[in-house]
């Protein structure tokens, strides 16, 4: 069943019920991106998936580094850091989704999509052109006409399916939201961050972003992720210190500006209150691992 589907100015969210599981496919307005070169950190918190269909797509995930051939499909897994490089001729697809389990019993398909995505750690690459040329291909053809359609939900569910069969792994709960309306306005949060947490915003710049009043947009930042606007900015801005301060050796105070803290007594306030760490001895400790 393909459910009703959710259009804003940024995404499109494709809504796929199976047996057991919901799959909300979250998709930019063109689906196939140009040449991409954001060249800093950013993080989601739905998984994501890179198909290099011409050229190589160029992946950094935290302290990975990988090149991606025709026909190799990437899975970023949640809360991952990572930017990609494309060349001038390259053509890759993405798109990314989350799921959860219905209320439907005995079902076969929820486990294992659970057991497969919910037990990656680490971004995932599989070799198989197919999963492009039989599902995606098609998805891809069908959205360029219509804004959504029951065949390319259904190609994409076959497409995560098809994935899912050959990841494997140890079964955890994937969590979703039931509404397509809130995951699409949770990327566009998420996006803005991504966009913007290197300089000095705050959420009257979030609430323009959304066309909503400072204090609609607080309500909605806390009903979806729990967290505070500012808390939300610091945890992604920590979140890339920490990928920085063990992947590279920038000096700390260069580090902090470059997550968008000014202070740098501030940014060690909240890094050690964050980690239980210092930034220093988080580096020391990293190294050793």
């Amino acid at each position: 069943m393909l459910k009703r589907n959710s259009e804003d100015r940024s995404y499109l969210v494709l809504s796929v019920e199976k047996a057991d599981v919901l799959c909300h496919f979250i998709l930019k307005p063109d689906f196939v991106s140009g040449r991409l070169t954001r060249d800093h950190y950013h993080f989601h918190s739905a998984y994501e998936v890179h198909i290099a269909v011409r050229g190589k797509i160029r992946i950094i995930a935290e302290d990975h580094t990988l090149l991606l051939s025709e026909g190799d499909v990437c899975i970023i897994p949640p809360g991952m850091a990572h930017y990609l490089y494309e060349e001038e001729a390259s053509f890759r697809v993405g798109f990314r989704f989350v799921f959860c389990e219905t209320k439907k019993a005995q079902g076969l398909i929820h486990p294992l999509f659970a057991g497969s995505f919910g037990g990656l750690t680490d971004v995932c690459v599989i070799r198989d052109s197919r999963i492009y040329e039989q599902y995606v291909s098609l998805a891809n053809r069908e959205l360029a006409v219509f804004s959504a359609n029951l065949i390319a939900g259904e190609m994409l569910f076959l497409s995560l399916y098809e994935l899912a069969c050959r990841i494997g792994g140890k079964a955890t709960l994937c969590e979703a939201g039931s509404r397509n309306e809130k995951i699409s306005l949770s990327e566009q949060i998420e996006e803005f961050l991504n966009e913007n947490y290197v300089k000095k915003i705050c959420l009257s710049d979030l609430a323009a972003a959304l066309n909503l009043s400072e204090r609609q947009t607080q309500r909605t930042v806390k009903e979806l992720f729990d967290l505070t606007f500012t808390e939300l900015l610091n945890r992604k801005r920590l979140t890339i210190a920490r990928l920085l301060l063990r992947s590279t050796e920038l000096p700390v105070e260069e580090i902090a500006l470059r997550v968008g803290f000014e202070d740098k007594h501030y940014f060690y306030r909240k890094f050690h209150a964050y980690f239980d760490l210092t930034p220093g001895r988080y580096r020391k400790e990293g190294n050793r691992m």
